[in-house]
């Protein structure tokens, strides 16, 4: 029995005098690994046992051709990045990249466009592309996406057909607002926010909820003709790229308070603290308007269900909040 286990180890012994990097921990199987590679590439692993290289030679988009750029940008880009940044970028382009990726937000689908506009800073570059700011407003645009049901995109570049009408469109109570309809979920949701708030003084309700796309276009164009064009494309949304036809949105106002001082009500100050509990948020906050394309409502708020206190503590605009979170959303 003795003899037998100092044979064994006897040969173990051999085994790794023969190979050191069996002595500095790498398997039969690492070694065989980087026995395919060249020479000068080899000399990355007999040093020192290396869990970061062997990794990364391990991966099946591994190219050995671009093995010192890897290297250079190993503790830059993370996972599969790394490897689809070298494949499409330069040294210089990646360089350039390292900033963006920096950021929180960063959509490795859009690196070749933060390099192609960038803005005055990391975040405002990010923030610029992740929201189509790049495109041209109503000429450069989508169909909203329906099948992300309460989280569908609406603005200037994602749009509403004509004929398109929720299907689950709810009167409204006059206890809550004017004559109109909601989506069932929002409505609801819309009913306890209202009912929480006039228990603890605050009394608001619903002045504008869905309107269909006629409505908005007599809505629009009144207001194009009265302040033109341009200015109207400030607070007013083209038919068709109304929130207010995807049955989620609504403008709250209060007794006594009209658009123009509704944010300097109370209720105002409590719909932005807690409007989030109920799966509602401030859709065009204060200074965002180059994000959202529109001026600051303190009125509108729209349904997202149960991310909306996400999106708060995140702080982005449901504009930038989609890109990064939502657009490859398929529902549950």
């Amino acid at each position: 029995m003795q003899k037998r286990v100092f044979t064994v180890l006897l040969c173990l012994l051999l085994i790794a005098c023969q190979d050191p990097l069996l002595k500095l921990g790498y398997s039969e199987e690492d070694i065989a690994l980087i026995s395919e590679l060249s020479e000068e590439n080899q000399q990355y692993f007999i040093d020192e046992y290396n869990e970061k290289y062997l990794n990364l030679i391990k991966d099946p988009s591994f190219n050995e051709a671009k093995m010192d750029t890897y290297l250079q940008y190993l503790d830059v880009f993370e996972g599969e990045d790394l490897f689809v940044l070298v494949d499409h970028f330069t040294s210089a382009q990646l360089d350039e990249l390292a900033k963006y990726y920096e950021d929180d937000y960063f959509i490795l689908d859009k690196a070749e466009d933060y390099l192609r506009y960038p803005q005055s800073s990391v975040r405002e570059t990010v923030e610029y592309v992740n929201t189509l700011r790049y495109q041209k407003a109503y000429v450069d645009v989508e169909k909203a996406d329906l099948d992300k049901d309460i989280y569908i995109l609406v603005n200037k570049y994602h749009y509403l057909e004509e004929d398109y009408v929720p299907q689950d469109l709810v009167d409204i109570e006059s206890a809550y607002g004017i004559n109109g309809k909601l989506r069932k979920a929002a409505y609801e949701a819309y009913k306890q926010m209202q009912d929480d708030a006039k228990a603890e003084g605050y009394n608001f309700y619903i002045t504008s909820p869905y309107r269909p796309y006629t409505s908005q276009k007599r809505l629009y164009d009144n207001y194009s003709l009265t302040y033109g064009q341009a200015s109207a494309d400030t607070f007013s949304a083209r038919p068709g790229y109304s929130e207010h036809q995807s049955g989620l949105a609504v403008d709250i106002l209060s007794a006594g308070y009209d658009f123009d001082n509704f944010d300097l009500s109370k209720e105002a100050l409590w719909l932005q603290e807690n409007a989030h509990n109920y799966g509602f948020i401030l859709r065009y906050p204060q200074d965002k308007q180059d994000i959202t394309g529109y001026t600051y409502e303190p009125w509108h708020y729209r349904y997202v269900g149960d991310i909306a206190t996400d999106i708060v503590n995140s702080g982005l605009t449901y504009d930038e909040y989609y890109a990064y979170y939502l657009v490859d959303y398929q529902g549950e």
